[in-house]
């Protein structure tokens, strides 16, 4: 469901983000803003974020859900893709255009709070948190063009992120006594 969130979020807050969906065997839908070519299976970021952040709060309910109509057992694989000029960068680290800026983001499911304690002592870091799927945007522009800048939000963010996996990683583990 994570995986659903954070790729709802990406779509509805950034305007060069698409969204695949898909199981091992075959192509469900796509995410993306209209105009929305027709004969394919798509949906635009907006619908779609209300349909995950729906499901969410039945799945935190407990109730069990599939995803157009895969077996409850196999979860949907979810790709994330950028339009040309942008990166999708290793552990799902992006760099976009957005105006005379890049920004540079990841999204996690830690709430704002833990995200800032994650990030104390690198500068320019900002946080978004989408209340309807639960998902925080952490985030670090600079110019366009600006390699140098750019390479250090990556590096200052990569830390950050590490220190957000490992949160996350720690919430996952059973308590121990």
């Amino acid at each position: 469901m994570v995986a659903l969130r954070t790729a709802a979020t990406l779509a509805y807050a950034l305007p060069s983000v698409r969204i695949r969906v898909g199981s091992a065997d075959r192509f469900l839908v796509e995410v993306r803003r209209p105009p929305l070519p027709p004969g394919l299976p798509l949906i635009a970021p907006c619908p779609f974020r209300r349909t995950v952040a729906a499901a969410h709060e039945r799945w935190s309910a407990g109730e069990r859900l599939t995803f157009l109509g895969l077996p409850a057992d196999r979860p949907p694989t979810v790709e994330t893709l950028v339009d040309e000029g942008d990166l999708a960068l290793p552990a799902d680290l992006y760099r976009v255009a957005l105006g005379t800026d890049w920004l540079h983001l990841f999204a996690t499911a830690l709430p704002v709070k833990r995200c800032r304690s994650a990030a104390a002592g690198t500068g320019g870091v900002g946080f978004h948190r989408d209340v309807a799927t639960d998902i925080t945007l952490v985030h670090r522009a600079c110019a366009a063009g600006d390699l140098v800048a750019s390479h250090q939000a990556i590096d200052d963010l990569v830390g950050v992120l590490g220190r957000c996996l490992t949160e996350e990683l720690a919430d996952s583990l059973p308590a121990t006594r």
